[in-house]
């Protein structure tokens, strides 16, 4: 069956390396055989995943396929039953379990944001943080590798996955050990839990904010220190990674305007690659910028922005390409 026009409406992209072979979605799955083509039914809800077929897309380029916007919840639970065994099978070429553990994070994310139930996103998050940290410190990352299969798009929670799967790689750069990766893995999760007592109007707005929806968003990290400074399973530098990711090393950031020695490296961390991920991806008012644009808003911010030595090791990170085993 072909679907007329481009992308129909209420068809959402998936990544096609997180269909498992024999298994089964129990949702339609839909393709675009090549660009310019509308998208036609690959698999029906009923169907297994089939092997050949689905390398046979693979091998020709195709990275995405498409579902229905309301079958998202029922392919999050297929995710949910299939990803520890995937990411556990070395076997698995190393991309392949890059992509899967970012749709599993980036939907478990969304699912609990979703549900603003901080009890489930801070159980979540703790352990999707060890196994991403572990899937990333038992290989070779190549960072555009790891660019590839993350989603750009505008949300919260595609930022704060994107934002924990960098934090963890400029993390490791730093020498942190596997448990600190971990910390700052889920403290990445949880920076913009604030942004939940926004209004979405705000959020998302397609055009830079006025000076009055400035103030409101402004509030964020005030409200995620709330929501979270009272919680045992919350350490001292997640709460500032949340509370202070807007802080800058000159004293001129916010909510309290405190200068680089008083901010906690966690949250100093968090600052630069919250700001690379938000210049590199999607927004309403703008497309993403290029990699050697969004590397000069960083080293432009060496010592007022950011603290310099951890900028500069972010921009290593990024012109490398790669971060060795720890």
């Amino acid at each position: 069956m072909t679907i007329a026009g481009h992308r129909p409406k209420g068809l959402v992209p998936i990544s096609i390396a997180t269909l498992i072979p024999n298994s089964n979605l129990g949702v339609e799955v839909y393709v675009r055989a090549a660009p310019g083509l509308p998208p036609s039914t690959l698999f029906e809800s009923s169907d297994l995943v089939d092997a050949d077929k689905l390398q046979q897309y693979i091998d020709a380029g195709v990275k995405s396929v498409f579902i229905y916007a309301s079958n998202q919840v029922k392919y999050q639970r297929y995710l949910n039953n299939y990803w520890e065994s995937i990411l556990d099978d070395h076997v698995t070429p190393l991309p392949k379990r890059l992509r899967i553990m970012g749709e599993v994070v980036r939907g478990v994310v969304n699912e609990e944001f979703q549900a603003n139930d901080t009890d489930q996103l801070l159980e979540s998050s703790a352990k999707l943080a060890r196994t991403a940290v572990n899937l990333m410190s038992d290989n070779e990352v190549v960072l555009n590798e790891l660019c590839d299969v993350l989603h750009h798009d505008y949300g919260t929670f595609t930022h704060s996955t994107n934002v924990a799967f960098y934090s963890i790689l400029l993390a490791k750069k730093l020498g942190y050990s596997i448990e600190e990766q971990q910390e700052i893995a889920v403290g990445a999760m949880l920076h913009d839990l604030g942004k939940l007592e926004i209004e979405s109007k705000i959020l998302n707005k397609p055009g830079r904010l006025n000076t009055q929806e400035f103030q409101v968003i402004k509030r964020h990290p005030t409200i995620a220190f709330k929501r979270l400074v009272n919680r045992e399973d919350v350490s001292f530098g997640q709460l500032m990674m949340a509370y202070q990711h807007h802080e800058r090393f000159d004293g001129m950031g916010y909510p309290c305007g405190v200068p680089g020695e008083q901010l906690h490296p966690y949250a100093k961390i968090c600052t630069v690659v919250d700001v690379y991920e938000a210049v590199t991806s999607e927004r309403p008012y703008r497309v993403p910028m290029e990699r050697d644009v969004a590397l000069q808003i960083i080293k432009d911010g060496y010592g007022t922005h950011f603290d310099p030595e951890i900028a500069k090791a972010w921009v290593e990170v990024v012109l490398e390409g790669t971060v060795s085993h720890v």
